[in-house]
């Protein structure tokens, strides 16, 4: 099965914060991968991205850690799933 997607933005950035949630129970299913490259891309258009991790292995954290100093790619972190509703709102100012 092939599955494309296809996102287009305005060529500036918009000044509104979005979330965009990547979900899914199964493991295995290509959530990082997905939030990896859909924020990558918004990154290299010119928005302002913030990467957060909530899962516990921390692959996101990881990759992002193990990448070259200096190199080109969105912020990430790491907030634990309790915690994300009351963290998530005091960051949207920032991106």
């Amino acid at each position: 099965m092939y599955i494309f997607v296809s996102v287009v933005l305005s060529p500036r950035p918009v000044s509104m914060a979005k979330i965009i949630a990547v979900l899914n129970s199964k493991g295995g299913a290509g959530k990082t991968t997905l939030s990896t490259n859909v924020a990558g891309c918004f990154h290299r258009m010119g928005h302002r991205v913030l990467l957060v991790d909530s899962d516990p292995q921390g692959t996101e954290r990881n990759w992002h850690a193990s990448q070259p100093e200096g190199a080109d790619l969105p912020a990430v972190i790491g907030i634990d799933r309790p915690t994300l509703h009351k963290t998530i709102p005091g960051m949207k100012d920032a991106y």
